[in-house]
């Protein structure tokens, strides 16, 4: 019995006919007639019963039915998963410079034969569907999970920026947008020395207070890397770290080794793209 076998005789089990099988499968009907005559001489079992011009399932055909339909599924489930083990999800949180991703799956589908799919959510989302194996790795920032498997990426020195237009301001009349998950304390307390932290709006993406900045009088922490597009306006910045998290006791394929090496070089090279 092959699959083959299963699958014709799962359509004549759902058409109740073999000539109506054959034409789905684009196939004969003695065909279809040949593949249900060995699963029966094989288990020596009866199929189905014939009552006028239909087919009904026997006792024997219907536990058959019930375990080709689940077998036939798995095979599928293990047919897309070695598709897809050259596809490596990456979990990636909102507070990650997304200028930054897009340059680095570039350069490394430019230089290897290897496809990247970023994941962007909530980072207790992006915990879960690691925890179940639906991602390959998590990108976060910082402190957001602790995991016993862990590589550094790059540090990011962050700084305060506004728009031009507001340099004319006075301090005191810029709002602040507050987005990091924390922040080191002699860097609040730099900040409240020197500003009324009024604090406008609170944001876990950096996409959105990329947004707020456009919008009023308002100054934020940017990583400097993307910052060109706005003025510095302050000589308080802090370092924060991105972390690259992944389960050593995984098989490592091919491909997710290309990727470990890539990061390890931007973090011992400290290069940035």
């Amino acid at each position: 019995m092959t699959l083959r076998d299963l699958e014709i005789f799962l359509e004549v089990a759902n058409t109740k006919n073999m000539s109506k099988a054959g034409e789905n499968l684009h196939i004969s009907q003695p065909t279809v007639s040949h593949a249900i005559a060995q699963i029966e001489k094989e288990f020596n079992v009866v199929l189905f019963e014939r009552v006028s011009k239909s087919l009904f399932l026997s006792d024997a055909g219907y536990k058959l039915y019930h375990s080709s339909k689940k077998l036939l599924r798995d095979f599928e489930d293990i047919s897309l998963e070695l598709l897809n083990t050259s596809l490596i999800k990456i979990g990636i949180s909102e507070d990650v410079p997304l200028d930054l991703i897009e340059k680095f799956k570039r350069n490394l589908e430019n230089k290897y034969d290897i496809c990247l799919k970023f994941v962007l959510k909530d980072s207790n989302v992006l915990k879960k569907l690691f925890e179940n194996n639906e991602l390959d790795c998590l990108f976060l920032g910082e402190n957001l999970f602790s995991f016993k498997d862990d590589l550094d990426f790059i540090d990011l020195n962050f700084v305060l920026c506004t728009k031009k237009e507001n340099l004319s301001l006075s301090p005191h009349n810029l709002k602040f947008i507050s987005w990091s998950n924390s922040y080191p304390i002699k860097v609040l307390k730099a900040l409240k020395e020197k500003y009324i932290l009024d604090i406008a709006w609170e944001s876990s993406s950096l996409d959105s207070v990329l947004k707020l900045l456009e919008l009023g009088p308002y100054f934020a922490f940017l990583p400097e890397i993307i910052s060109k597009n706005y003025e510095i306006i302050s000589d308080i910045n802090f370092k924060k770290r991105f972390i690259l998290h992944y389960k050593k006791d995984k098989f490592i394929t091919k491909d997710f080794k290309i990727l470990l090496n890539e990061f390890k070089s931007i973090k011992e090279n400290g290069l940035v793209f």
